[in-house]
């Protein structure tokens, strides 16, 4: 009914992620970005798809980007301990 409504779209995007349907959880959270703009809200949502996605490398890009500008966010040092029991030792070749 409202497609230019951002914050409808970030609440698709976070049921999609709870649903497991991550790519359609990211392209909502790309539509809302399209409508309000790229937020710290929409950088930590995309982080969370990532990391279901299981793109690791690239959430945490995301993270630490974040974790620059607000070391003390809670939802942020949560994501990093995740981030850090996921990660998986790279083979250097």
């Amino acid at each position: 009914m409202h497609p230019e409504y951002g914050p409808g779209h970030t609440v698709m995007a976070k049921i999609n992620l709870d649903r497991g349907m991550y790519g359609e959880a990211e392209k909502e959270l790309l539509l809302s970005i399209q409508a309000d703009g790229r937020t710290r809200a929409a950088e930590l949502l995309q982080a969370q798809i990532l990391i279901k996605r299981g793109q690791i490398k690239d959430a945490r890009l995301i993270m630490e980007k974040l974790k620059l500008t607000d070391a003390e966010k809670q939802v942020l040092q949560d994501m990093l301990r995740i981030f850090l029991r996921r990660r998986k030792p790279i083979n250097q070749a």
